[in-house]
């Protein structure tokens, strides 16, 4: 059976696979988050209802920002030395 008779059934609509964007077929890591102080995880879904994500999402938008700034510290340190 080729990929083109694979359906997948995504929000009610059937799609064939081949019409999926190729962002579905990476792989992701999962990161799991215990004993988070209720404080940041208040702070977490308020952030998150106020930009319209996702918990998840609203997470690693974050953690992506903060890698970013990280990365350019470290490019900033590297030119210095």
């Amino acid at each position: 059976m080729s990929n083109t008779f694979i359906i997948l059934k995504l929000q009610k609509i059937l799609f064939p696979i081949f019409l999926l964007p190729f962002c579905y077929f990476k792989s992701m890591s999962t990161l799991v988050i215990k004993s988070v102080p209720k404080e940041i995880h208040q702070f977490l879904k308020e952030s998150a209802r106020a930009h319209r994500r996702s918990l998840t999402q609203e997470v690693i938008t974050i953690l992506e920002q903060l890698v970013a700034v990280q990365k350019k510290e470290e490019k900033i340190s590297v030119k210095k030395n």
